[in-house]
């Protein structure tokens, strides 16, 4: 019997419900125990992740923040942001979700959270499903547990998104602030071409320290890192249909032939090509 046949024949009222949050697509799905030693390389791609500390201590970095991290306290990185992850002690274990979906700009909230009481027994729920997903015989596909996973996904999502003004604040000391300094010059000079003497100069630090934070908290050179998030904002330049020799321009690359040369070197496909698989 439908909405509109009980409604006239007794008397019930009904509310439509809507989904504003719909998770389509998870990429990786896992729980993991890591030791003291575990230093994960940063990167950047183009879905949601999210790590939730299960136990232990971590630290995250998320674009231009650094996190320190323990149990019950979760990051979120958005599409195209860099991020990595270090173990600080022994007997680590993370849960790490990437996914993507509609609404997911305006109701995946991105930064550190601290879980309340009824997110921890979500992120308890989606544990077990990892667990049982990583036991799974090959090939078998249980659709219940499935959807059960992306529903606990949006309600956990949902709940953070409601209190997004209760991001935990970043590690704002010492090297971390300078990191996140020079980390915030990288990202509004996107579109320049920059140099390590210029970003020396610049933001006023030596080679050498300049090497030793980024190798602490991204895991990799400056220049690497610069040139990840040059290859996004070429990215978000590509979608928005500007043309090649227009985004070299743009990003002040001598030619268009280098810019290409560059986007290749980088991402292992042409300009042209990406916007096909795009």
């Amino acid at each position: 019997m439908n909405s509109a046949v009980l409604e006239k024949t007794m008397g019930y009222k009904s509310k439509r419900l809507f989904s504003v949050l719909h998770i389509e697509c998870i990429y990786t799905f896992y729980l993991a125990d890591y030791d003291s030693k575990f230093n994960f390389s940063g990167e950047a791609h183009d879905m949601w992740e999210l790590g939730c500390v299960r136990s232990g201590n971590m630290g995250i970095t998320s674009g231009t923040e650094i996190y320190d991290c323990t149990k019950d306290e979760l990051v979120i990185h958005s599409p195209g942001v860099f991020h990595k992850a270090w173990a600080k002690d022994d007997n680590v274990t993370i849960l790490t979700v990437s996914f993507s979906g509609t609404g997911t700009e305006r109701f995946v909230p991105s930064g550190k959270f601290i879980l309340t009481e009824s997110e921890r027994t979500i992120v308890e729920l989606i544990e077990k499903h990892a667990a049982r997903d990583a036991e799974n015989i090959a090939g078998e596909r249980k659709y219940e547990s499935e959807q059960i996973v992306k529903n606990l996904l949006e309600c956990l999502c949902l709940s953070l998104s409601m209190r997004k003004n209760e991001n935990a604040a970043p590690d704002t000391h010492g090297a971390a602030a300078v990191f996140a300094e020079v980390a915030g010059y990288l990202t509004k000079n996107v579109e320049c071409a920059l140099t390590i003497e210029k970003i020396c100069r610049d933001c006023a630090i030596g080679k050498t320290t300049l090497k030793e934070l980024f190798n602490k908290y991204a895991g990799i050179g400056v220049i690497k890192y610069y040139n990840i998030l040059r290859v996004q904002r070429a990215a978000e330049l590509i979608a928005k249909g500007c043309s090649m020799a227009q985004i070299a321009e743009i990003m002040h690359f001598s030619s268009q032939n280098y810019f290409s040369a560059f986007f290749k070197r980088e991402t292992g496909v042409t300009p042209s090509k990406y916007l096909k698989a795009d």
